[in-house]
């Protein structure tokens, strides 16, 4: 994500928010497994580089709802075709049986319990 000048947890949050328009700071603590106080400065860096911008939630008046800026959902759709393009050429250095071992572990490695 380098070129993008994103950290991968950038790309999660800008990824989440692309494909869930609307979504709240506190639903992305929960689906990315962070603290409130880590997000809110990322989502302040990630709106001053005009990539999101945020608007009141329609169904809670007292939550915030998450957007993409035009400018962030081509970064995102630019972002997106990166990522698939790396993992398209990791999958293809792998049997099928190495590649399902490989989401085994990972899954292992990055899911709680």
């Amino acid at each position: 994500m380098a070129p993008f000048q994103l950290k991968p947890v950038d790309f999660s949050v800008l990824s989440l928010v692309a494909h869930n328009p609307g979504i709240t700071s506190r639903q992305l603590c929960h689906a990315l497994g962070i603290l409130p106080p880590n997000l809110v400065g990322m989502l302040n860096a990630l709106e001053k580089r005009e990539l999101i911008f945020r608007e009141p939630h329609p169904r809670d008046g007292r939550a915030m709802g998450l957007h993409l800026t035009q400018f962030g959902e081509k970064l995102v759709r630019d972002a997106e075709k990166t990522a698939a393009a790396l993992e398209s050429d990791v999958a293809g250095r792998l049997s099928a049986a190495e590649l399902k071992t490989l989401m085994r572990l990972l899954k292992k490695v990055y899911q709680p319990g």
